[in-house]
């Protein structure tokens, strides 16, 4: 499965195939979708946060040293408005973020570098399919992959033959 890295500028507008037989293709998401990703982002800011909160505040107990807690807890806090002041940022950004995908036999690759996800045809449970984006979901929740509208007939053919037959499809508008 290694590819090779290509940042957004290298990826064109439309689906087009490449010499090893898969696709590359870069597509605008939506704005909701977009806000989901900054939402997740803050919930596990979050859970990082409590869990910092938890270990300080079992050491500073241990210790009998509350003064050492208070210094944990404006570090957390200071992360948190950070974390929440960068994603507030991004949101409020102009114009629409784009993401980058790569098609293959056996999987979709969505995001590149640090940011990339793979995720395996054979784990869909579930598939959602619309007019602009196609969503699969597995156990732990998939990819939304956005498809330019003269390309949509295609993607949707390709991934829908390579889920498993037992994977659920839902259409909607």
């Amino acid at each position: 499965m290694a590819t090779t890295p290509f940042t957004l500028y290298e990826y064109p507008d439309q689906l087009t195939l490449q010499e090893d037989g898969s696709f590359r293709w870069k597509c605008a998401v939506e704005k909701e979708y977009e806000q989901r990703a900054y939402e997740l982002t803050m919930k596990i800011c979050g859970a990082i946060a409590a869990i910092i909160l938890a270990f300080g505040g079992f050491l500073s107990v241990m210790n009998s040293d509350l003064m050492s807690f208070a210094i944990v807890a404006a570090c957390v806090a200071a992360f948190l408005l950070i974390s929440f002041f960068i994603c507030r940022v991004l949101n409020k950004l102009p114009g629409t973020m784009r993401e980058i995908y790569h098609l293959t036999n056996e999987y979709i690759e969505t995001g590149s570098g640090k940011t990339r996800a793979i995720f395996s045809f054979k784990k869909t449970k579930r598939v959602i399919v619309t007019s602009k984006y196609i969503e699969l979901i597995g156990s732990f929740g998939g990819p939304r992959v956005y498809v330019p509208e003269q390309d949509m007939s295609f993607v949707r053919g390709y991934i829908l033959s390579r889920v498993p037959r037992e994977a659920q499809v839902q259409y909607l508008r």
